[in-house]
């Protein structure tokens, strides 16, 4: 474990709020901050996928709007290969 001091400048109606909930813990801010983290992971992974289909199949597809199913298959197969 990493000992790490925070300083937090809340509103006072939140802070006081917090501290009546019990929620100023180290076991709030960690699972805040793992919940976040999961978030953003999830979020670029989603990126990522978006881009991969994106380049995959941008090129099973022409400028007159035809579609090469050859290289529509081959899009499939990449990004089926998990």
């Amino acid at each position: 474990m990493a000992d790490i001091e925070i300083t937090l400048k809340l509103p006072e109606a939140v802070a006081e709020h917090a501290r009546v909930m019990g929620l100023l813990t180290d076991a709030t801010f960690l699972r805040l901050l793992t919940e976040e983290i999961q978030r953003r992971d999830e979020e670029l992974e989603a990126e990522w996928e978006a881009q991969l289909a994106h380049k995959a199949f941008a090129a099973a597809f022409y400028e007159d709007g035809s579609i090469d199913f050859d290289a529509l298959d081959s899009a499939t197969d990449v990004i089926n290969s998990d």
